[in-house]
């Protein structure tokens, strides 16, 4: 099984690169203010995909800590509720702060 998987990564990295040598020739990126930058087209789709990374993720970020506290609120009242001692089961919390949590 990890031979298939190494051989699955080796085939992504010979197509990746095949791409990345198939695409040397230079494009011009134009921006506002009569901005023009120029570069390989390989170099212009790998900034592209890197700044939607960044950005997915750091959009991404405030609805994950939020999740988080949530997650360590509910933690913290099960811990804390008299079902853990052994007691009558808590109820369950209809706290609803939009995140479906």
């Amino acid at each position: 099984m990890k031979t298939l998987g190494w051989l699955v990564r080796l085939v992504i990295f010979l197509v990746v690169l095949w791409f990345a040598l198939a695409n040397q020739h230079g494009v011009q990126v134009f921006a506002p203010m009569g901005q023009v930058w120029q570069g390989p087209l390989v170099w212009v789709l790998l900034l592209t995909l890197l700044i939607g990374l960044l950005l997915g993720v750091l959009l991404m970020l405030p609805p994950w800590w939020a999740q988080r506290r949530a997650a360590k609120r509910a933690l913290a009242a099960a811990v804390a509720s008299p079902a853990a001692k052994g007691g009558a089961p808590a109820a369950l919390s209809t706290d609803d702060d939009g995140l479906g949590v």
